[in-house]
């Protein structure tokens, strides 16, 4: 699910975001772990999910969590006022994926209720 190769610098955490982080949290935190879970509880301040790189720790991007949801990549990559989708913001796909269902959620609900018609037919 992760992004391979070269990774953007605008998703690495600076030194000084780090150390928000930390006070927001009301602990410092010497080692940062690979989170396999996604928003809240287990990210370091419950609002991202954060990616230890050998570069340093970085924010996940929206492909990242496109993939989470079961979208393919760059799914939430669209015109955006007016631009091309090529310099859609990150701000507006992470609130687009934000807003969506999980794939194989909705997936799994519709054949279950497909089940329950077809019993009942």
């Amino acid at each position: 699910m992760l992004e391979q190769g070269s990774i953007p610098s605008k998703y690495f955490l600076s030194a000084k975001a780090l150390a928000g982080i930390a006070r927001r949290d009301g602990r410092r935190r010497s080692h940062f772990i690979l989170l396999s879970r996604l928003k809240g509880g287990g990210a370091l301040d419950d609002r991202e999910a954060y990616v230890l790189e050998p570069d340093g720790v970085r924010r996940t991007s929206p492909m990242e969590w496109e993939r989470c949801q079961g979208f393919p990549d760059n799914h939430t990559l669209i015109p955006y006022r007016g631009k091309p989708a090529d310099e859609c913001p990150d701000g507006p796909r992470y609130k687009a994926i934000g807003n969506s269902k999980a794939v194989f959620v909705v997936r799994w609900i519709g054949r279950r209720i497909q089940q329950q018609l077809e019993r009942l037919a």
